[in-house]
């Protein structure tokens, strides 16, 4: 019993020292939104958004189209039976073409995303251990892991020139 009374004392007495880290944290939102690397990445998103948005709008041009045809009572009344039943096909072939179109512009757009900010990441990540070897810390955090830290242990605007200078030798 005394044997483990000492040892819960002297347990409790080592925990109670202090150990002082040297900790930074990166703004990892920053990162992709100030550097250049995580500009370019955003604007290739744009595009790609940009890309479907155009071809997506000349399916729903023609949607409207065939539709305000289909709701002109006295321009399917002119047709013959064959021919509104095909305008009714078109109608529902172009609308499934359409819903597939969607579906695969937000697919695409989510993996072009997640590969965005992975690629970000790992990115940072290198520049993170760069910085922390330079300044000798003895992590690096990302912010939204961070409750309270001392404003200048932010060590993004570093992490950003590393990133920027990374990316001008890259290209």
């Amino acid at each position: 019993m005394k044997k483990l009374l000492s040892s819960v004392v002297l347990l409790f007495l080592g925990s109670m020292t202090t150990v002082h880290a040297d900790l930074g944290y990166v703004n990892l939102k920053r990162c992709l939104e100030e550097s250049d690397l995580g500009k370019k990445e955003t604007e290739e998103l744009e595009v790609m958004k940009q890309q479907f948005l155009k071809n997506a709008e000349k399916i729903e041009e023609e949607l409207t189209s065939i539709y305000n045809k289909l709701q002109d009572e006295d321009y399917m009344e002119s047709l013959s039976e064959a021919a509104s039943e095909e305008l009714r096909k078109k109608f529902e072939d172009l609308s499934g073409e359409y819903n597939a179109y969607q579906s695969q512009y937000y697919q695409s757009i989510n993996q072009s995303n997640v590969k965005r900010i992975q690629k970000l990441i790992q990115e940072v990540k290198i520049a993170a251990e760069s910085v922390r070897l330079k300044e000798k810390l003895e992590a690096i955090l990302n912010e939204e892991a961070v409750l309270a830290i001392a404003p200048d242990s932010d060590k993004t605007t570093e992490i950003i020139a590393i990133l920027n200078e990374s990316f001008k030798k890259q290209n």
